[in-house]
């Protein structure tokens, strides 16, 4: 299961699940009190708590740092996104993580703000190598996979 769209995917065969927006995370009460939503830019001034840059979650999230013509203030990094929750729970850190994260960090003590100026999702999915035959599990997954995302997922 990886991001769809980005890099590379070669010689694989792929299957959306879902799409992944990205959100702002931050202690309560912070600069962005009673914002709606924030900037990529302003995001980059905080000090954040992001993936390590060999992560392909962080290379995503530095990429859109850049489109937005801003540079992050990294003040910690780790290589697990459930370690920049915890981080983030303490109350001292900001982020940016998946929405999908949001129940891990549990909000009552942090604002969260979807991020704009540019607003992205990402496709997530199933991929294989392409060959003729899979290993029965693989056969069992991607078949099963296709009926839970029927439906879900918009092409």
């Amino acid at each position: 299961i990886t991001y769809l769209d980005g890099e590379s995917l070669g010689s694989l065969r792929s299957l959306p699940l879902f799409h992944e927006s990205y959100v702002l995370v931050t202690p309560a009460g912070g600069p962005f009190d009673g914002a709606r939503a924030v900037t990529w830019r302003d995001a980059a001034q905080l000090p954040l708590c992001l993936q390590e840059a060999s992560m392909q979650n962080r290379r995503i999230i530095d990429g859109l740092f850049a489109q937005a013509g801003a540079r992050p203030t990294i003040g910690l990094e780790t290589n697990s996104i459930y370690a920049v929750c915890a981080h983030v729970r303490l109350g001292t850190w900001s982020s940016v993580v998946p929405e999908a994260f949001i129940p891990w960090i549990k909000p009552g003590s942090i604002d969260v703000f979807p991020l704009v100026e540019p607003v992205v999702r990402k496709s997530i999915g199933l991929v294989v190598s392409e060959r003729a035959t899979q290993p029965p599990i693989v056969d069992a997954f991607w078949t099963s996979s296709e009926r839970w995302s029927a439906g879900r997922v918009t092409r």
